[in-house]
């Protein structure tokens, strides 16, 4: 587990940073299902670390699924009472957001498993049109294990990182330890069904999940109930994203490091695999000689 750390303060740490989670020694070995999800967790961060130099390029419904988060929950998160936190900060799209309204003495953190997309977020936070960049401290941890001291935290906000969590309920259950009582969380969270083309394509060539099956909306709610914490609002947007071709469509996956996590062998895909899948998509999710792909995200509003 990784153990907790102070809160830093901004004037303790008047330089932009990114500090590196410490892990702590577990007295007893990990258990076999233990190893199977860091393994899994590793992969993850890699490929995300891989995609971190384009991901700002081509997460454009990454971008979209933020603002509308944004849009949706207000004032929900208020970032100018102490210390908050964005859980999967990724290249730093919602810091930026969140910087703009901090006041002078607040701590806005990024949290990211995926030390790669941290360096990228330093980079664009060090750019002279960035405010506030001084009120910014990053984090490389798990999300699972949030290097937090409990009830030390004054908000979170999240969009789409949670679905890659091994457990939900020990995502949300560090929520609840690490807000300060009647503070809350808003979150964006890829929902099961999401990338049904995808799936449906695969499966269709007899080729199973290309990528990741995400907890389904049900699992969440139970985890959320488990917690302690409060819905004090949900939200089941879709969002639809338009392709030229299946290479395209399989790209904008693969570029912000999301194809697929999971260590089960697939077959090689075939030039005549692709021309299958080409076709196949075209017949069944074709909306004005476009192939369609969409990301169903669920909002959820939290109080501790």
């Amino acid at each position: 587990m990784i153990e907790s750390l102070n809160i830093i303060k901004s004037s303790e740490s008047p330089q932009l940073s990114v500090i590196e989670s410490v892990h702590g020694k577990n007295k007893t070995s990990p258990l076999p299902d233990q190893i199977v999800q860091q393994a899994v967790k590793n992969t993850v961060a890699e490929k995300f670390s891989k995609a971190a130099h384009q991901y700002s390029r081509s997460a454009l419904v990454q971008k979209q699924i933020a603002d509308a988060l944004i849009a949706w929950a207000g004032q929900a998160v208020n970032i100018n009472r102490g210390l908050c936190a964005d859980l999967g900060c990724g290249t730093g799209y919602l810091l930026q957001h969140m910087l703009a309204q901090a006041e002078r003495n607040v701590v806005i953190c990024g949290v990211d498993i995926a030390h790669g997309m941290l360096r990228e977020t330093k980079r664009t936070l060090q750019l002279p049109e960035i405010k506030n960049a001084e009120n910014c401290m990053l984090l490389n941890a798990d999300a699972e294990y949030l290097p937090f001291q409990s009830s030390s935290v004054s908000g979170i906000v999240s969009s789409m990182a949670l679905q890659w969590v091994a457990s939900p309920a020990r995502v949300l259950t560090e929520i609840k330890r690490v807000l300060k009582p009647n503070t809350h969380a808003v979150l964006a969270i890829l929902r099961g069904d999401s990338l049904a083309e995808l799936h449906h394509g695969w499966s269709e060539l007899g080729q199973g999940y290309r990528v990741r099956q995400f907890a389904h909306t049900e699992e969440w709610h139970q985890a959320i109930q488990q917690s302690g914490l409060r819905i004090n609002n949900h939200h089941n947007p879709s969002f639809v994203t338009y392709h030229q071709s299946v290479i395209d469509a399989l790209h904008s996956v693969k570029d912000v490091g999301a194809g697929t996590t999971d260590h089960s062998q697939h077959p090689s895909i075939t030039k005549t695999d692709l021309h299958k899948l080409q076709a196949w998509w075209h017949k069944h999710y074709r909306v004005n000689d476009s192939l369609t792909l969409t990301y169903s995200v669920d909002f959820w509003h939290l109080q501790a």
